[in-house]
């Protein structure tokens, strides 16, 4: 056995080929935009390849006798969109020793101080598409006094023949410790500037979420550079489970269509990716005719999964895809980038407006700062090695027990967690009552002229904080009028679930071109949204606000 057909000793691999020896021509990874159908054996043989490589770019110096990076951490910056290419060059990073570092042109010039000053990556490794931007990050990288080597990925993904080499083994001499460092993911960014978090390979080990069988097919319709995508694509791998990998753009409207060819039987994303499904779901695909429309409702029906991880649906979304699922509900997972998979409602429905996040996952240890309430403390099998270079961050994230602090605020209802909003982003005071901007948000959402609702913190000169809305209006013909929405008819609306001193008291309608700040994940960047449409003067002052911002005088929204 040479050592070209050998990968490292660890668990990853050990599973990894456990898998494949059961069927190397297992067709595991589908990418039909490129043309590929991909067997486990041409997988590994491909995955060798890279390693190979990238072993030939890197410094000799960093490089044992066997190959393998032995200078740790290495950093491997990967600038790839939803492709296989992704996929192998992933698993021949880690194949090296090296840790995956997910690039995304977003996180580009502003993560460069982030990702390339402290990261200090030694090899950028890139798809073709993806060259001119890799090139200017390599520029950037020796400008500021980091040797980095580029490599570019250019597979050729137009065979899909099983190749002929079968003897795939582990090399015992070669181990490849669990606990290094393996991947480096930015969090949202949600709340404050993101943070770059350090895993080691057990964060891709230890996965909590659907878990299949060979007779699965997951639809990857993400853009790559998250651990819940990562983590999703490789346990797919562990499992068997068949990958096919759609094309970025028009998500919805693309995965719709794929669903309706039949065969798809796990689908995962985020709220908003639940959100925009059923909002095209009502849009193009409920006036069909009957015959046409039962072809996507089976294909619904047919999902053995659908898990929506991420910020909590709204009632309303939770219903309307329970309905379609024939009776089934949207497993519901919470966990964060720090720590992995949490809780989950395991496909049990709460329609209520209450955030019910479940209960914990195998191995996952929770308690609540204040007993029954407060912080969300979390202990899993897969939390994070530390912040980058941020050793004493890293210990202000973890309390004295070593339980992640979530920032998350919760209580316990029926053995239950409810979720209650993000301590520093999602309460605030006005007059001198606390108001919960989720629970305001959820009942914003579910008003059916409401394509997109936001509920963002607006400070006034008493020093506290206004509720407003940023909204985004469907077509209102539905409703009987089509007047441009005031906040007198918004209030109105929601009056009728919220008490009198949560209604909003300032609005923005969004116009065409203009767009909510979200993070890579989806989540709501409130304080961002504060100041790109609803800005005024440092003092708080809201008669400076833009006249495009609706005010509700106080007088009329106190609680007298």
């Amino acid at each position: 056995m040479t050592i070209d057909c050998c990968f490292p000793d660890n668990p990853l691999f050990v599973r990894l080929l456990e898998t494949a020896h059961k069927d190397l021509n297992h067709v595991v990874i589908l990418d039909p935009d490129r043309g590929v159908e991909v067997s486990y054996g041409r997988l590994l043989n491909d995955i060798l390849a890279w390693r190979r490589v990238i072993q030939k770019q890197l410094p000799r110096e960093i490089l044992d006798s066997q190959g393998m990076i032995s200078a740790k951490p290495a950093y491997i910056g990967l600038l790839s969109s939803n492709s296989y290419e992704f996929i192998v060059a992933i698993l021949a990073i880690l194949a090296v020793g090296g840790a995956v570092m997910p690039l995304r042109a977003q996180s580009f010039p502003d993560g460069v101080e982030l990702l390339i000053d402290q990261a200090k990556p030694v090899c950028l490794v890139a798809t073709d598409e993806h060259m001119p931007l890799a090139k200017t990050m390599h520029e950037e990288c020796l400008s500021r006094g980091n040797p980095t080597e580029l490599v570019r990925i250019s597979i050729n993904t137009t065979s899909s023949e099983a190749p002929e080499s079968t003897g795939f083994a582990i090399d015992q001499r070669v181990v490849l410790p669990s606990d290094d460092p393996s991947l480096l993911v930015l969090t949202s960014g949600s709340v404050g500037r993101p943070k770059a978090v350090v895993h080691s390979m057990r964060r891709l080990l230890i996965n909590n979420g659907p878990q299949g069988t060979p007779e699965d097919t997951i639809l990857l319709h993400r853009p790559p550079g998250g651990t819940q995508g990562l983590v999703g694509v490789v346990t797919a791998l562990l499992y068997g489970i068949k990958t096919e990998i759609l094309g970025e753009g028009q998500t919805s409207m693309r995965v719709w269509k794929r669903l309706r060819c039949g065969g798809v039987t796990m689908l995962t994303g985020s709220s908003v990716f639940w959100i925009d499904m059923m909002k095209y779901y009502n849009t193009n695909i409920a006036a069909l005719s009957l015959e046409e429309r039962d072809k996507y409702l089976q294909s619904a029906k047919d999902l053995r999964s659908a898990a929506c991880a991420g910020s909590m649906p709204t009632p309303v979304v939770k219903g309307f895809w329970k309905k379609l699922l024939g009776g089934r509900s949207l497993k519901l997972a919470y966990g964060s980038t720090e720590v992995g998979g949490v809780l989950s409602t395991n496909g049990v429905t709460y329609l209520s407006n209450e955030a019910c996040l479940g209960k914990p996952l195998p191995g996952v240890t929770v308690k609540l700062s204040n007993g029954d309430h407060g912080e969300l403390l979390i202990k899993t099998p897969s939390m994070l090695l530390g912040y980058l270079n941020s050793p004493k961050q890293t210990m202000a994230a973890l309390d004295e027990e070593g339980f992640y602090r979530s920032g998350d605020i919760a209580h316990i209802s029926k053995g239950r967690y409810i979720m209650d909003g993000r301590a520093k982003a999602d309460f605030i005071q006005y007059q001198n009552v606390q108001v919960c901007l989720l629970e305001v948000e959820f009942a914003l959402k579910d008003l059916s002229y409401i394509a997109e609702g936001y509920i963002v913190p607006v400070v006034d000169n008493s020093g506290q904080h206004r509720v407003g809305a940023l909204v985004r209006v469907e077509g209102r013909s539905s409703e009987g009028y089509n007047e441009e929405l005031t906040l007198k008819t918004l209030r109105r609306d929601l009056a009728e679930g919220l008490a009198l001193y949560k209604l909003p008291t300032v609005l923005r309608v969004l116009q065409e071109g203009e767009e909510a700040p979200l993070g890579c994940t989806g989540k709501f960047k409130r304080y961002e949204a504060a100041k790109v449409y609803f800005p005024h003067s440092e003092h708080g002052d809201i008669t400076t606000l833009p006249s495009k911002v609706e005010v509700w005088p106080l007088e009329v929204g106190s609680n007298s």
